[in-house]
């Protein structure tokens, strides 16, 4: 769900609340991935924030999957556990040969232990088209 009253910047952000026992929560978005980025390194970055998330946590991901929906390599952030701030989160990975899109999302996987965890700020960046950051 938007949550309109507590964001990292801006006037929103997500939030998943997990209020019955159940494997997992997630939100996804696919991102089509020409063939010129093959080789390439990327960067999925995000602020993620947790209330009483259990000691499974909340995990930003990156899947680089082929047309048939088949995963080539996935990437997966730390667990943000407990009760936290805003943290800023980052992964990379390479695009790998065959690749047509990258499945980036976060998920919370605490079976039945409850919590809520917001998301905000997401991109996914090319990082050799990255400008150095002004001194």
């Amino acid at each position: 769900a938007m949550d309109n009253v507590v964001a990292a910047s801006g006037k929103q952000s997500f939030r998943i609340t997990q209020t019955l026992p159940q494997a997992y929560g997630m939100v996804e978005q696919h991102v089509a991935t020409p063939p010129e980025l093959v080789g390439k390194m990327v960067r999925l970055s995000a602020k993620m924030k947790t209330s009483e998330v259990g000691p499974n946590g909340w995990t930003l991901f990156m899947f680089v999957v082929d047309r048939t929906d088949y995963v080539l390599t996935s990437y997966t952030s730390p667990p943000v556990l407990g009760t936290t701030e805003w943290q800023y989160i980052e992964i990379t990975g390479r695009v790998l040969p065959n690749t047509t899109t990258i499945k980036v999302g976060a998920h919370i996987t605490d079976t039945g232990n409850g919590g809520v965890a917001w998301l905000d700020d997401v991109a996914l960046r090319v990082m050799e088209d990255e400008q150095p950051a002004a001194p």
